[in-house]
């Protein structure tokens, strides 16, 4: 069976416009996050199946809806798949953003005020040596890596035991939609794109498509939407 994994990022928050470091911190949307998570339902629409029915290649969303518990991407997710409330959409803390310790709610000059140019030039670098760097008190990139990959893995494994051969077209793929994080989703591309030399920008709306198939994660290093 082949996964697809279309994890999004929630819309903006004023933190987010702040260029403040969010983390853990349960912060909402603001009136251009809402905007963003609106213009997510036109990608999600083609693919939503509400029924028990739902074919290869369709999402049912008691299934195939996960999300971080943060508010802003159950917000986010509520609204991309016309959902009145997200009281019933089901959560996977693995999802949420890093959790930054000390760094919460500050932003780039105050974070190199306070902990120095190299924790921060570490958190925003690339390569092997820069998988353990984290802020005082907070999880480090690795963690948030390690924690992503076996919540996507597990996602993988439960939905092929329940569904098994269910999937009614032959064609055994299943897509699985995930609101989460920038950072997060970040952390994931940098581990599968190790030749990377740039930062990727994850913007806020943007969809990112995994890849899970004969037990190999791939991802492309462009969204397939920006809102």
């Amino acid at each position: 069976m082949k996964h697809e994994f279309y994890l999004f990022r929630h819309g903006e928050t004023d933190w987010n416009k702040q260029g403040k470091m969010q983390g853990s911190a349960d912060i909402p949307l603001n009136p251009t996050g809402l905007k963003q998570a609106e213009a997510l339902r036109e990608f999600f629409d083609s693919f939503v199946k509400g029924g028990e029915g739902a074919g290869a290649g369709e999402f049912f969303l008691q299934r195939d809806l996960v999300s971080s518990d943060l508010t802003r991407a159950l917000q986010t997710a509520a609204i991309a798949f016309r959902l009145k409330d997200h009281a019933l959409i089901r959560r996977d803390p693995r999802f949420r953003e890093t959790h930054l310790g000390k760094a919460e709610g500050l932003n780039r000059e105050e974070l190199v005020t306070q902990f120095g140019e190299e924790i921060w030039n570490q958190w925003i670098g690339l390569g092997e040596s820069t998988w353990d760097a984290r802020f005082p008190e907070g999880e480090s990139k690795a963690d948030v890596r390690d924690r992503a990959t076996a919540a996507i893995l597990d996602l993988a494994r439960e939905q092929h035991s329940t569904m098994g051969s269910q999937v009614s077209d032959g064609s055994g793929l299943r897509r699985i939609a995930v609101a989460t994080h920038g950072g997060l989703v970040r952390r994931l591309l940098h581990s599968l794109l190790p030749e990377e030399k740039t930062p990727i920008d994850v913007v806020n709306g943007s969809v990112f498509l995994f890849t899970l198939e004969n037990g190999v994660l791939t991802a492309d290093r462009a969204p397939i939407f920006t809102p």
